[in-house]
This record gives C-alpha cells, structure tokens and sequence, in this order.
C-alpha cells in the first residue's frame, strides 16, 4: 500500500501488523539515497493519546530501556525519531508470528517447542533483570507484561520477547502504588495484582503461566484475578493432571515457579531455565522444527489485514469481490446461446428443406373448362382460364404449414372412349353446349354430385 499520506519523513509505512492500548506497530520501509531501503517496524502512538505527556514519557522511557538491551532474544530498538510532533521507535522487524497466533485452545503445542521457548523467554530476562548501566551499576529492568502476544516467533527459528512498554527499573518499582498496576491480570503474578512491591521474580510467575499454557493448550487459572487465591493459600495446578502423557518432572517446576510466595519460587530466571535444561535434553527441539511449525501455522491463518491508515479521516475501502461467480454466469449464458441458435438453426434446415420439395405434380382431367376442382380438403375450388391448375403456397411461418396440393381424379379408359358422344349429346340439335350435370352413381364425380344437382 503506497501513497503520499502514509510518509512520515524518510519512513514510508506499509501496513499496520500490531495494535495495542497505547501503541500500534507498521511494516515500514527506511528510504535512503539510491536505492537503500530497509524494512523495518515502526512503533507510534495512537492517534487520540499523541497529544497526552503522560503517554509521550511512557514512551521516550521505552526506547530507553529497549536501547540498553542486547540479547539475541530480545528484539532490537534502532533509534527513536521524531516527525513533526510523533514520536517513533524504530525496531528490527521479526517476520513471523507471535505465541498467541500459535495457541489454539485445548491444542499444546509441542513439549520440545515448549521447553525451547521458556529457556529463551528466561534467558532474555535475565539478561534484562541483571542489566547495568555505562558506569556498571545495576538497574534490574522488570518487564511486568510477560504474555504471548509478547513473544514473538521468527520464521527463521529465533524466539524475540518485545514490548517493553511498562517495563520498569527496580528503583522505579518500589514507589509504584496499587492504581498504578499495568500489565495483563491473566498472567500478572499475586503481588502485582494486588498492587505491593515486585521484583524480577515477578516476570518468572508469568513464564511460569506462559509455560503451563504452551504445555496444555490451557491457563492454570481460569479466572481473570485467579492468581489472587494463592494469596489465600492456595496451589497452581499440575501440568501432568491435564496431559497425562507430560513428565512429572514438570509438576514440581510449575508449581515452584507459580508460588504464591515470591521467596519460594526459583531464585531468578537463570536457575529456571537450569532446571529446564535436562528436560529439554531429553526432548530435544531443532531449529529447523520451529521454522516447519510456524510455517504450518502461516499457512492456517489468513494475511494480515491492511488497517486503515491514521493520518488521514479517510473511511477504509470496501473489500473487493470475487469476480468468478460472474464469470461462470457468462459462461453458462454463452454456453446455452449457442445451444439454442444451434436447435433453430436445424430446425429452419428442416422446414427449407419441406419447403423447397417439388409439389406433387397436378393431374389434367377431361372434365369441362367449366367444372370445378376439388382439393384434399374438401372446398370446392372453380376452374377458370385466368386461375392457375395449382393453388399457391402460403407463406411459410415457424412452424410453417405444408402448401395445399390439388389432386384431380384421373379418367378412365371408357370416360375418355364416352368423351365425344357425350359431348355431342350436351351440344344439342343447335350445337351448343349445356351444362353437364353429374350422372347420379357416377364415380367419378363423388364431390360433385352434390354440388350441381
């Protein structure tokens, strides 16, 4: 998608991939001199919150925080620039899909993948819980919005945790207050729900969720604020009471990492994904099976949908349709036009064909000039000089009507041996002829007889 309204200076967006509460994420493409160009994922506030400092700070920290971080499963932060008034992150593109497109419900996912997955989420929090700034003094940044939405899946095999959006340092976090709680309840831990003091074993609750969820295509806690009840004393579930075929060795290390208790969890996430290694040792998972599962995943969901662009009030198009129903219906008329000109077409040949035959040849009788002529229908028909022997044919209409045919009596032998003597005998002493009637019996006058009587 092109055009002069999606130019932010020298980055040309291309189509919105992501859209949060604060932030929406495009496809962009950095325009050089020549021919540089380099895709990448741009990160902008939304519209309605641009005008917000509240929001402005939340996101000049996260392009903080995000430069800082180098870990080859964290997704990198480029620069922050600003256009006019916008404010916009810079990051490196990871061309996949996140762990929320490959959760289906009640579908795990493989434990080999599972198992893969959290030893990559773990080692990119540590990486941020021991982070240190240019005089190597640790500052601990607290991610605080673990989910899968957040993970990313690369087709390449790389597994990326993004979205530092609320991440905080650990001196930061101690004078937050219960109103000032973000993240997502499903996957926060008991202390950050109920808004008291965290640290990073607040972020290994939350791949303690994500882990249990990958594992068994389910949340352990199926209320929104259900990691409240450990508070109450109560026990995360058990990932072998839902898949029985997982190892049990698994129970033990959900139920330490989702302590209600932060001290009774691991000590951080590098001794969680010790504990994870020998099972995944036994499970083994290649890179090229991640490239095959996410590839069988893209095949399963539909394109991402172009979103509208934000810079202009313009209401999005309607989305095109499906031009093949109309061509079949063309199709199918062509098809029967040719059908029926062919049907007429053989039934005109037939009736030129009864049309052109030569009529039955009419047959001369010796009857007088005078006497009439009897057609195969029954009318009685007068034969005079100027009145041709053959009666015409009607114009031929669809279906036409075969032409009347004129059939004359053919005389006998002794009818043209009597022709004289009686011809004399109608003549008279004067010679002159008067009308002959038709002898009564007379065969061969059988409509006649009638007639002149």
């Amino acid at each position: 998608m092109k055009g002069a309204q999606l130019k932010l200076g020298r980055f040309r967006l291309l189509a919105c991939i992501g859209r949060g509460g604060m932030a929406e994420v495009w496809r962009a493409q950095i325009d050089g001199p020549g021919a540089f160009a380099k895709t990448v994922a741009v990160k902008r506030i939304l519209p309605h919150l641009r005008e917000s400092a509240k929001t402005i700070k939340l996101f000049e920290r996260e392009a903080a925080h995000m430069a800082r971080l180098y870990h080859p499963n964290i997704v990198q932060v480029i620069e922050l620039a600003q256009v006019g008034d916008e404010y916009l992150i810079v990051m490196e593109l990871v061309d996949g899909l996140d762990l929320k497109s490959l959760l289906l419900p009640a579908r795990p996912l493989p434990l080999g993948f599972a198992l893969h997955v959290a030893i990559a989420v773990c080692g990119a929090l540590d990486h941020a819980h021991h982070l240190r700034d240019e005089e190597r003094r640790a500052i601990s940044l607290v991610h605080r919005d673990l989910s899968p939405s957040n993970v990313l899946v690369a087709r390449d095999g790389a597994i990326k945790v993004s979205d530092f959006g609320v991440a905080k340092m650990l001196e930061e976090v101690s004078a937050e207050t219960q109103s000032e709680v973000r993240g997502k309840l499903a996957y926060m831990s008991p202390e950050q729900a109920s808004g008291a003091r965290i640290d990073p074993r607040s972020d290994q609750f939350s791949v303690g969720v994500l882990l249990f969820e990958l594992l068994t295509g389910e949340r352990p806690f199926l209320g929104p604020a259900a990691s409240l009840e450990l508070m109450q004393g109560g026990r995360p579930p058990a990932p072998s009471a839902r898949v029985p075929s997982l190892p049990v060795e698994l129970d033990a290390i959900c139920e330490r990492v989702m302590a209600a208790q932060p001290a009774d969890r691991y000590p951080g996430c590098r001794e969680l994904a010790a504990a994870l290694e020998p099972l995944a040792a036994a499970h083994p998972w290649s890179v090229a099976e991640t490239q095959r599962l996410v590839a069988a995943h893209t095949v399963e969901k539909r394109a991402p949908k172009i979103m509208p662009p934000t810079l202009s009030a313009a209401p999005a198009a309607a989305p095109a349709r499906s031009r093949w129903p109309w061509v079949a219906l063309a199709v199918v008329t062509a098809l029967a036009g040719v059908a029926v000109e062919r049907w007429l077409a053989s039934s005109h040949h037939a009736v030129n064909a009864d049309s052109t035959a030569p009529a039955a040849p009419a047959v001369s009788s010796p009857m007088p000039a005078s006497a009439a002529t009897a057609t195969t229908t029954g009318t009685v028909v007068p034969n005079t000089p100027s009145a041709p022997t053959a009666t015409a044919a009607a114009p031929a209409t669809d279906p036409p009507a075969p032409p009347p045919v004129e059939v004359r009596d053919e005389p006998t032998a002794e009818a043209r041996e009597a022709k004289p003597a009686r011809d004399a005998k109608a003549a008279g002493p004067s010679g002159k002829r008067h009308k002959t009637v038709a002898p009564k019996g007379d065969p061969r006058f059988p409509e006649l007889r009638d007639v002149f009587r």
